[in-house]
């Protein structure tokens, strides 16, 4: 039965113990039971201090917690403030919410209650009603069980099983964090497989052909900067084509000093709706880890932050090609958003009010965790999962095996070593504190987040070092193409003295300059899709081949390309955490 996940062997063992009780019972007429699911609570962020060296941990040491699981409480709705349903603002239509604490539903059709990992009361499993089965007595005067009564348990047994078969398969399907136990628990058992939300999401290009996972996440990091901008400058009107009404008028109500500085640590996508359902929309909640400067009467103010940003889209919107993805203009043309004048774009003369018709509107936008206080730099965290297994996209195969048919240079070996060149680049100019060397190998979302860390780090008088910092080994995840882009997620393990100076004194202030730290992470690397040819390790512009020298664009200096969004080679685009990787 070790193949059978828990909810499975919990029916099963429901219907052998229904079958024991007509065995036991069988005299007694009529009957029935009862069967009330309820779900623990512990649904929780979980972010952690720990390794700045690869820049990607956020609000603490540099270190990611983009994956932590996330449950609401006092009876909100996920992504909402008032007890609203996630994805309609308050505004429920089917009854469904997540992550209350009372009484909340999932997936039901009849009042009952599934997959609340938070939920403490009234919830109940399958139905809100009892199970009862009535029947005669039996006619036999020795008290044995009639025939039928032992087939309708087995029924009762078979009927259990297929149920959460079902259920289960619509819980990978509708994705969802929630209902994941809260990272860093110990566990005996590896976690149950299962669809990561960019995997789910990455569906919607069934409907739309266009739809590209890497463009969609920069248009979220575009969307939520220019909202909290928005916020401070009390201006949230100018968003109007991407504000539905409810969460424009009460993100407006809410005071908020001028706002800078924003820079996005962790961006993970928690949970997915609408897409197996057949909905017209598509929701989508998103959990933010930011740091800001707020400006206060006492002078600015550090701010560390864990926001969630619930979008809604309808189906049959197209999206935009790169370039104009993350833009945040008219959502039909892209014009700037000052031509845009009570819901038409004076441009196009499309009506563009923020209803998800034309692109993602937010529907929720809601602050879960606030401290006032800076990034703090000095924390020193054992490193989880190292020695876990290896999420792996049951495609990566295939997929990769497409990628090499279509372009022949692009093959493991090459890759592995573009890899380990990107790693080495890195290390260097994160040590010392100079990322320009960096500026032609990574994303634009993720150098921008990086550069702060460093700034971060000169403005308090520290240097984190990674001496002798070397790859052991790396291994391909995923692989995933789109209209515009091939991505190639790579598992890597590596080691090095991992410590944080003081500057004026030159102390030892994290970590240890005795004691080898070893970790592995998650790098995504992506390119363009009609790219080809071997990938490169020398430090040149991969269009002209000049020495690298390029601005902070990411152009370079020489020929004038910009070289960053993959157009001619691998660029590393995303890195994580073992416990925050996701799939």
């Amino acid at each position: 039965m070790s193949g059978l996940s828990r909810w499975s062997r919990a029916a099963l063992g429901l219907g052998l113990a229904a079958l024991l009780v007509a065995h036991a019972a069988g005299a007694r007429p009529g009957g029935g039971s009862s069967f009330s699911g309820r779900s623990s609570s512990g649904s929780s962020f979980s972010g952690s201090s720990g390794r700045s060296s690869s820049g990607s941990s956020f609000g603490s040491s540099g270190r990611s917690s983009s994956g932590s699981s996330f449950g609401s409480t006092s009876g909100s709705s996920f992504g909402s403030t008032s007890g609203s349903s996630f994805g309609s603002s308050g505004r429920s239509t089917s009854g469904s919410t997540y992550g209350s604490t009372s009484g909340s539903t999932y997936g039901s059709t009849s009042g009952s209650t599934y997959g609340s990992t938070s939920s403490t009361s009234g919830s109940s499993y399958g139905s809100s009603d009892s199970y009862s089965s009535s029947g005669g007595t039996p006619s036999s005067s020795s008290g044995s069980v009639p025939g039928i009564v032992i087939t309708l348990a087995v029924v009762l047994v078979l009927g259990l099983v297929f149920f959460t078969w079902i259920v289960r398969r619509r819980q990978n399907e509708e994705w969802s964090t929630l209902a994941e136990p809260t990272y860093g628990v110990p566990r005996s058992d590896p976690p149950p497989r299962r669809r990561s939300g960019r995997r789910v999401l990455s569906e919607l290009r069934q409907t739309d052909p266009d739809f590209s996972i890497v463009l969609f996440e920069d248009f979220a990091y575009a969307l939520y900067a220019e909202l909290k901008t928005a916020q401070g400058e009390g201006d949230l009107a100018r968003l109007g084509p991407y504000l539905d009404e409810y969460t424009l008028a009460s993100l407006a109500a809410e005071a908020r000093g001028e706002i800078s500085d924003i820079v996005i640590g962790s961006m993970a996508i928690q949970s997915v709706e609408g897409l197996v359902s057949g909905s017209d929309e598509v929701s989508v909640g998103l959990l933010f880890e930011v740091n800001y400067t707020r400006k206060t009467a006492e002078g600015p103010q550090g701010v560390w932050a864990r926001e969630v940003l619930a979008l809604k889209r309808s189906r049959r919107a197209r999206s935009r090609p790169p370039g104009k993805a993350a833009v945040i203009g008219c959502p039909k043309c892209g014009a700037p958003l000052e031509l845009v004048a009570s819901g038409a774009c004076k441009y196009c003369n499309e009506i563009v009010k923020g209803t998800g018709a034309l692109d993602w509107c937010v529907v929720a936008f809601t602050t879960h965790e606030e401290e006032l206080r800076g990034p703090m730099l000095t924390g020193t965290v054992e490193e989880r999962g190292t020695d876990g297994p290896t999420i792996v996209d049951p495609a990566r195969e295939a997929t990769f095996a497409e990628l090499t048919r279509d372009d022949p240079a692009a093959a493991w070996p090459t890759i592995e070593a573009r890899v380990r060149h990107v790693f080495d680049v890195f290390q260097r100019a994160w040590a010392a504190r100079d990322l320009g060397p960096m500026r032609p190998l990574m994303s634009d979302a993720l150098f921008s987040t990086q550069r702060y860390w460093v700034a971060e780090y000169l403005r308090q008088g520290l240097r984190n070092v990674t001496e002798g910092a070397a790859i052991e080994r790396v291994e391909i995840a995923a692989v995933t193409r789109d209209a515009y882009y091939d991505a190639i997620t790579v598992r890597l393990w590596a080691s090095s003295l991992d410590y944080t100076l003081e500057d004026a004194t030159g102390k030892v202030v994290a970590g240890s300059r005795e004691a080898p730290r070893r970790y592995s992470e998650y790098w995504t690397i992506i390119r363009g899709r009609g790219v080809k040819g071997e990938s490169r390790t020398d430090e040149v512009c991969p269009k002209c081949g000049a020495p690298s020298d390029f601005n902070m664009a990411g152009e370079c200096k020489y020929c004038g390309s910009k070289v960053t969004s993959g157009e001619f080679d691998w660029v590393l685009s995303r890195i994580e955490q073992d416990e925050a990787y996701q799939g």
